[in-house]
């Protein structure tokens, strides 16, 4: 289902309250060869509970101009999708900002569409650190942070996690979609089968496994 992804649409949408659970280069990715140096180990996860739905997030950003948009697709513990985000963004200064701003769509997602205990998985460690980071935040992104904290209030039991790349090319795919198409779209299951596609077959490398 394609719909508009205004905050009073979504805020609408999210009265159907969903409460499934579960478990996915930007131009100037903040997911540089310095924060990808895991990708040659298991980064194993751990869930804030069995059935907790799993938002993957991620953001392109173009360094010249400071366009930036962010993709974001939310599963189930079987893989199925839930709701996927794609849209444009204000303009960031750096990639960090963009992928905490994708960080922050993710939650906000989660919120409008009443995610219970939700794990949410980005492929950017600096961006992942900061927003887990508890104490005083000296961040010159500090704002977005703490937009960052005070949304994830609102989802109690909720989780902040670093996974590879490799498990986060669906919330990839979206964000290029949406910053060469300057569209904002939100689509709730079932998604359109080109969505489908494109975000593909993502899991994740749960502990223990």
């Amino acid at each position: 289902m394609l719909t508009d992804c205004t905050p009073a649409a979504m805020h609408d949408k999210g009265k159907t309250a969903i409460c499934l659970s579960d478990q996915t280069n930007h131009s100037g990715s903040c997911s540089s060869s310095t924060n990808r140096a895991e990708d040659l180990h298991p980064i194993p996860v751990t869930m804030p509970c069995e059935d907790s739905a799993l938002i993957y997030v991620d953001a392109a950003h173009k360094p010249l101009t400071g366009d930036s948009a962010v993709g974001v697709v939310v599963r189930d513990q079987y893989g199925a999708i839930i709701a996927a985000v794609c849209k444009t963004i204000d303009p960031c200064q750096d990639a960090e900002e963009a992928e905490a701003r994708a960080i922050l769509a993710g939650l906000q997602l989660g919120t409008d569409i009443g995610l219970q205990q939700p794990l949410l998985l980005s492929d950017c460690a600096p961006a992942v650190s900061a927003s887990r980071n508890q104490g005083p935040n000296l961040s010159k992104l500090w704002s977005v942070y703490m937009q960052i904290s005070s949304t994830a209030l609102q989802l109690p039991g909720c989780v902040v996690q670093y996974t590879r790349r490799k498990f986060n090319s669906g919330a990839h795919n979206l964000a290029q979609r949406a910053i060469r198409s300057r569209t904002c779209n939100l689509w709730l299951a079932p998604v359109p089968a080109v969505i489908s596609d494109l975000v593909g077959d993502n899991s994740v490398n749960r502990e223990g496994e």
